[in-house]
C-alpha cells in the first residue's frame, strides 16, 4: 500500500522527457518486430504444403492442389480440433470468421438440411 516511505518523488522535467523518450524508442521497437513476425507469418502461411500428411487431409476434404497452403492446413486443423470438441480450437475459428466477415454485407446462410 502506497505511503510516505515507498513513493518515488516526481520526475524533473528533463527525467520526465527522458523517461518519455526511452518508452518510445521501446514501444517503435515493439512495433517493428510485430510487423516483422506478421510478415514472416504471412509468407510462410503462403507457401505450398509439402508432400505429406496435412496435404492428404487437404485433398481428401476436397481442396484444389493449388490451394493447398499452411494457411489452409491451419484452418483445416482448428475446424478438425473444434469439430473434436476443443473449445478453445472453436473460439479461435469463430474469431477468425469475424474478422473474414466484417468488411462484407451480411449474407443468409443456409444449409442443405435447412430447406
Amino acid at each position: 500500500m502506497a505511503n510516505e516511505q515507498n513513493l518515488r518523488p516526481p520526475f524533473s522535467p528533463s527525467e520526465a522527457r527522458e523517461q518519455g523518450r526511452k518508452g518510445a524508442e521501446a514501444s517503435a521497437k515493439a512495433r517493428r518486430e510485430k510487423v516483422m513476425l506478421r510478415t514472416a507469418a504471412e509468407i510462410l502461411l503462403a507457401k505450398k504444403v509439402p508432400p505429406g500428411e496435412a496435404e492428404k487431409a487437404l485433398e481428401a476434404a476436397g481442396v484444389k492442389k493449388s490451394e493447398r497452403t499452411h494457411a489452409m492446413a491451419a484452418v483445416a486443423g482448428l475446424i478438425h480440433r473444434s469439430i473434436d470438441g476443443n473449445p478453445a480450437a472453436f473460439g479461435q475459428l469463430m474469431k477468425l470468421m469475424a474478422r473474414a466477415w466484417s468488411g462484407r454485407k451480411s449474407r443468409k446462410i443456409t444449409a442443405s438440411w435447412m430447406n
